[in-house]
């Protein structure tokens, strides 16, 4: 496995928000959510509203690929 090193907690609940949709099976996607969620607890509203934005451009971005 990888280890993936982020800036910050928005640029890491992004990343898994995104796996999240993207990921090759039901079970990595399932795992990536309860990931996030667990993050999540940590944040501000304001900034999983502006995480969940961001995470929703870059799939937007992907499925118009």
């Amino acid at each position: 496995m990888t280890d993936l090193t982020f800036g910050n907690s928005e640029e890491a609940l992004i990343s898994g928000l995104v796996l999240s949709v993207t990921a090759p099976s039901d079970a990595a996607s399932a795992e990536a959510l309860r990931l996030t969620e667990t993050l999540a607890q940590s944040m501000s509203k304001d900034a999983i509203e502006r995480s969940m934005a961001a995470a929703a451009k870059i799939v937007d971005g992907l499925e118009g690929s």
